[in-house]
């Protein structure tokens, strides 16, 4: 999510790109054995966003072992 925060700082708002940049953040870690999902929402309707704009919801979700992490963080 980080990855997706940072491109997001740096002026990126195409959506699909910050669903790659934080995938493959992820796909890099060798602790992540699955990436379910990685979203790019609005954070009050959760309807993903093909812009992202300030405030909008990245989340994921992710399997490292036999526990399956769920976080999000909102862009500003």
């Amino acid at each position: 999510l980080s990855a997706a925060q940072s491109v997001w700082a740096a002026g990126v708002d195409d959506a699909e790109r910050l669903r790659e940049e934080a995938r493959r953040a992820m796909k890099e870690e060798p602790l992540v054995e699955e990436v379910y999902y990685v979203s790019v929402a609005d954070a009050d309707f959760l309807e993903e966003l093909d812009q992202a704009r300030r405030n909008a919801m990245v989340s994921t979700a992710v399997r490292i072992g036999r526990t399956r992490l769920i976080d999000n963080v909102i862009l500003e």
